[in-house]
């Protein structure tokens, strides 16, 4: 291996998902490293941990470049994650952030944030461009989490977020929820 990147905090899960994305527009892709069990904006709120490409050595949390945090305790942020690519038309990448434990919408309702590049500095997935919320409790939103393409074929790429638990095409039945970009503000 040419690099190893690996936590310094006991119990965050760090490595739980992983995506690439040149997030600080120099030309080469960063890794986004997951750890929905990271206590730094509250137990279990989560974070994803990014470094700046080219990646090599050995790398800790605390060598990332950026850190992006969950908003609450036990939104478990970072589950999953993964190059949106590009949803406002800019010319950088941007990222979706799952934390499916969210609870806006009732406990674990879930939810997923659209974060735009470039993304140069800390912040709290509170800052977020777009936040869809779980429409309802344990929907569990966010859970999964895809750059979709340009589905509608309009410049604009798009996003997918599962919702495994989603009751409305009966118990469970789960829902998939596309979002044409450019899409700003809160759904759900």
């Amino acid at each position: 291996a040419d690099g190893e990147v690996g936590s310094d905090v006991d119990g965050s899960e760090f490595g739980f998902a992983l995506a690439w994305a040149d997030v600080n527009d120099d030309g080469n892709d960063d890794a986004l490293v997951g750890a929905p069990e990271d206590d730094t904006a509250g137990a279990a709120a989560g974070a994803v941990y990014i470094f700046f490409g080219p990646v090599s050595g050995a790398l800790t949390t605390a060598s990332a470049d950026v850190t992006l945090t969950g908003v609450a305790a036990g939104d478990r942020a970072g589950i999953e994650l993964d190059y949106a690519g590009d949803v406002n038309g800019d010319g950088s990448d941007d990222v979706i952030i799952g934390a499916y434990n969210e609870s806006t919408n009732g406990a674990n309702a879930g939810a997923a944030y659209l974060m735009l590049g470039p993304i140069v500095a800390d912040a709290s997935l509170s800052t977020a461009e777009a936040i869809l919320y779980g429409e309802a409790a344990d929907d569990r939103a966010g859970l999964a989490v895809s750059g979709a393409g340009d589905v509608d074929n309009d410049g604009f790429d798009d996003i997918l977020v599962g919702a495994e638990r989603n009751d409305e095409g009966g118990g469970e039945a789960g829902a998939v929820y596309l979002l044409y970009g450019p899409v700003s503000g809160a759904f759900g």
